[in-house]
């Protein structure tokens, strides 16, 4: 591992707004993970939303209750569960591995 700073942020406009989201490193990642689970083990999409809200999406600061609509805050935490999970590069932002060719 390189211990290089992997922390980004990434914009997206959504039904008219702008909202930064930023990925926190993997470690982040699992913990959000571990800590929206029910004591079944289950993912707690309540817990998870207000996670995405108050820790991934950084501007403009959301919570649940701001949206207006249930379809716009589906877009805004499945665009934010991305970034937080790492997938958010565009395709021109993956580098492409040698072959070796």
């Amino acid at each position: 591992m390189s211990g290089k700073n992997n922390f980004y942020t990434r914009k997206k406009e959504i039904d008219g707004v702008t909202y930064t989201a930023q990925f926190n490193g993997i470690s982040e990642c699992l913990k959000m993970f571990d800590e929206c689970k029910d004591s079944n083990g289950n993912i707690n999409n309540l817990e998870l939303g207000e996670y995405v809200c108050e820790n991934v999406i950084v501007d403009p600061k959301v919570k649940i209750d701001d949206f207006e609509d249930i379809t716009t805050y589906n877009k805004v935490v499945k665009w934010g569960l991305n970034v937080a999970q790492g997938k958010f590069r565009d395709k021109a932002e993956i580098p492409v591995k040698e072959t070796g060719k």
